[in-house]
């Protein structure tokens, strides 16, 4: 009885270990409704998985579902309070709900635990443009595209800072390369048209 107990606890295990690659995978790739379906199902299995409750609550952002991916990332940083990507997911949850008083605490938390995390320049920047800080928002935005060229997201916001600081030129590059990495994002039918009407 007892191994095949440990044996049924090996093959869940297991299964759960195969849907949270695989959940990743699908993120890595940009495909965020298969990406939140694995995750699903990682966190049904496994409810205190700060991981899974990161990748699942940024899948639901991504596809313009602020207010269901919020009480999904609060789990995450519930789960793992000394967790920092849990805590900038949820800044990023909270900035798509213009909650940037509690994104900025957030970012702010994430400083103060770990100044040189990657991402920290990507959400500072994503933050100062959601505040119409234009200025303020395109070194932030540089560096993170010079840290990850793969950031579709960072040069969405880039874009934005570009085109409200009349520089056209750097706008349509940026604009171009998040097309290029985020085409079934929901922002991307906004900048096409964008893009078009400023030709």
């Amino acid at each position: 009885m007892l191994i095949r107990i440990a044996l049924l606890l090996t093959a869940a295990s297991l299964a759960w270990a195969h849907d949270l690659s695989k959940g990743m995978e699908r993120f890595k790739e940009r495909d965020y409704p298969a990406a939140e379906q694995e995750m699903r199902d990682v966190v049904e299995m496994e409810p205190r998985n700060a991981e899974a409750l990161r990748i699942l609550g940024l899948s639901l952002v991504r596809q313009g579902k602020a207010p269901e991916a919020i009480p999904v990332l609060e789990s995450a940083v519930a789960v793992g309070p000394d967790f920092p990507d849990a805590k900038l997911a949820l800044a990023a949850g909270f900035a798509a709900e213009k909650k940037y008083t509690e994104a900025e605490k957030l970012i702010e938390e994430v400083t103060a635990q770990k100044s040189d995390h990657e991402e920290l320049p990507y959400y500072r920047g994503m933050l100062a443009v959601l505040r119409k800080q234009y200025k303020e928002a395109m070194p932030d935005l540089e560096t993170a595209i010079e840290k990850d060229p793969e950031n579709g997201y960072a040069y969405y916001y880039a874009g934005l800072a570009y085109s409200n600081t009349k520089r056209p030129d750097k706008m349509v590059g940026a604009f171009n390369n998040f097309l290029r990495l985020e085409p079934k994002s929901p922002d991307a039918a906004k900048v096409r048209s964008f893009l078009k009407a400023s030709r």
